[in-house]
This record gives C-alpha cells, structure tokens and sequence, in this order.
C-alpha cells in the first residue's frame, strides 16, 4: 500500500510573529486603559484621598513651618493611627507643594510618581537593550500590570521615586562602575531606606567608585532637611 505523505508538525501559535501581536492588542489596550483610567483620569475626576500623601504632607507642612514631623512619638502611637515614619528628606522636598493645598499636591505628586515611572522604564531598556519592539511592549504591559506599582501609585508612594533612582543605578551598572549610579542610590536610600542588600552587589562587583558615591550620598541628602 502506498505510504501517506508525512507533514512537518505544525509550529507553535506563539512562534507566529503576527500573533504574538494579538497579545499586546487584546490584553494590553483594555490594560493600559485600565490604568490610565485609574491612576490619572480617576483621581482628577473622583478627587480620591491618597493613603501616604496625607501624612507626608501634615510633615512637609510641620517642617515648613519649623515644627518637629515626628512630634507624634513623645505622644505616643496608637495603632492604625497614619504617621510619617519614613526619612526626612521625603516630606523636606515636598514643601513646595504645601501652597497647593492637600488635595493639589497629591495630584501633582501623581504625575511626578507617572513620570518617575516612564523615567524607569527607559533606562530599563537602554540598559538591557532590548532587540525586538515586542520586548519592549510586553515589558511595559508586565508594568503597569503588576499590582504594587498600581498600588504605590493610588497612595502616592515614594517607592515610585525610589525605583526611578534604581533605574539610573542599573543603567549605570552595566556600564562599569560610574560614581553617578551609586550617587543615585544614595539619594534613593535617603529617601527611603528599601534596598540595602544593593550595597552589597556593588561591594561583590567591585564597584568601588559607586559604593563611596553612594555613601557621600546618602549622608548629604540625609543632611539637606537640616538639624530639625
């Protein structure tokens, strides 16, 4: 009997070029939609209370007008009670923004934290240099999907600040040891002190230009608010 001719076995979907771009099309606008509805048009439109910013702002109003931000420990803490507990420097360089009033202030700080955000993201891929525009996509949809940056958005976070600063040091990384990037951690961990076991990658890689950057830092930024 004759054989049937044998078919090479079909590819996968995904291997299709073409169709990898049905992801991006069918998750990512409703995606990306979502959270500009969110995380920009919402609050200009709904007016919502951020959860942090209203305590950074009562410390950025104390330290404006000469008082103690964390007067609030010789009373005592009562728990669930909302109180500035991160480093000065934050609530010291949102003082500008106490002419604007609470609620003005959280949505210029929005757009701050939007910017810090896109700010990451391209030295994100200068950084890995990405090869395919499809990279690029599905990095930002993996982004603005992940639920803490949603999260740290609707409480006007600093983290968001602190993640641009993590960008410019990762950028600086890869391309050996450049004072600037460790110039950037510092600032960052003045800011809020979340990644400390980076200091230790810089001391195992060897980068000791950006280790004693980071530290000169970290002591200046920490030194701006002043003795109050």
């Amino acid at each position: 009997a004759p054989r049937r001719p044998t078919h090479p076995p079909r590819p996968p979907a995904l291997a299709n070029r073409r169709f990898r771009w049905l992801v991006p099309l069918l998750a990512g606008v409703p995606r990306a939609a979502n959270a500009a509805g969110w995380t920009a048009v919402g609050p200009l439109l709904l007016r919502p209370s951020f959860g942090d910013e209203g305590f950074v702002f009562a410390a950025a109003t104390a330290i404006r007008s000469g008082s103690d931000p964390y007067g609030w420990i010789a009373g005592g803490y009562t728990y669930g009670k909302a109180v500035y507990i991160y480093p000065p420097l934050w609530a010291w360089l949102q003082q500008p923004l106490v002419s604007l009033g609470g609620e003005s202030a959280a949505l210029a700080l929005l757009v701050v934290l939007q910017l810090g955000l896109a700010f990451f993201l391209l030295l994100l891929y200068r950084a890995l240099r990405p090869v395919d525009p499809q990279e690029v996509v599905f990095g930002a949809l993996l982004t603005i999907s992940f639920v803490p940056v949603f999260a740290n958005l609707w409480s006007d976070q600093v983290n968001l600040v602190v993640l641009a600063f993590s960008g410019v040091l990762l950028a600086a990384y890869v391309r050996g040891d450049r004072w600037w990037g460790g110039a950037a951690y510092g600032v960052a961990m003045a800011l809020k002190p979340l990644q400390p076991g980076v200091g230790l990658v810089l001391v195992w890689g060897r980068r000791g230009r950006m280790l004693i950057a980071a530290l000169a830092a970290a002591v200046l930024a920490s030194l701006l608010p002043g003795p109050r």
